[in-house]
């Protein structure tokens, strides 16, 4: 198996098998070219989700910091209005 398809392995090791076998994507020049192509775009997608894991956390975290500041700050109809709407 090729280095580049190895990639592959760790995102959908049973499917990657099973498609590189049913469609022989090294016997067909342009099967190769494509499924090249969507490697790579997986290996992207791979990592921007690496990139953002943890922001979700992170942004609720800052949400209940802000909001607490604005509590100890603010009085309570400006709070509701600021925070509530």
């Amino acid at each position: 198996m090729a280095a580049h398809h190895q990639r592959w392995m760790y995102v959908f090791p049973l499917q990657f098998i099973a498609l590189s076998n049913i469609l022989q994507i090294e016997a067909n020049e342009n099967l190769q070219t494509i499924f090249n192509e969507l490697s790579d775009h997986m290996d992207s997608i791979h990592g921007n989700i690496s990139q953002v894991q943890g922001i979700t956390e992170a942004i609720t975290k800052s949400k209940a910091a802000v909001q607490a500041t604005l509590f100890n700050h603010l009085e309570s109809d400006q709070y509701e209005n600021v925070v509530l709407g």
